[in-house]
């Protein structure tokens, strides 16, 4: 049919044409139709990263609720964990150094062998955690009725 409208080797040429105007459009959609990243929940990012070392430095999770989580070895310095519930949580070996943990619930909390520098426990409850082998500074701020000494954490300079 189109053999007797168009010139001999148009054809070709307006098929490579037409097959080139689909790909622009389609790849025009795609762009206009692209999906908004978003950010991984906690749950998801812990998934992703459950074989190394996690890495939550300075970010918000003030009132999470974090209760049994284990954390252990986690880098969680200058993490934003006001009023979370920790209850139970593992958080053994991990870096909490200049962490937020004002009011946040400890109960049960596993932070042996934890780098406290610099942290801010005021508030917090601490009712039955473990400070064992954890260590801290003068600039780490506690509950006023906890004494870390005699609950096994140990103060450096």
């Amino acid at each position: 049919m189109y053999r007797n409208i168009l010139p001999r080797g148009i054809l070709p040429c307006v098929t490579t044409l037409c097959v080139m105007a689909l790909c622009v459009l389609t790849l025009a959609a795609c762009f206009k139709t692209q999906v908004e990243p978003r950010q991984l929940t906690l749950d998801e990012y812990i998934l992703l990263n459950q074989n190394q070392p996690l890495w939550l430095v300075d970010i918000d999770l003030a009132g999470a609720d974090l209760r049994g989580i284990n954390l252990s070895g986690a880098n969680l310095s200058s993490v934003d964990l006001s009023n979370a519930n920790l209850t139970g949580a593992n958080l053994s070996g991990a870096n909490l150094s200049y962490a937020d943990l004002r009011s946040a619930n400890l109960n049960t909390a596993d932070l042996s062998s934890t780098d406290l520098r610099g942290a801010n426990l005021s508030g917090a409850n601490m009712s039955n955690v473990n400070v064992s082998k954890a260590w801290y500074n003068s600039l780490t701020k506690w509950r006023a009725d906890f004494d870390p000494k005699e609950a096994g954490a140990s103060q450096v300079n």
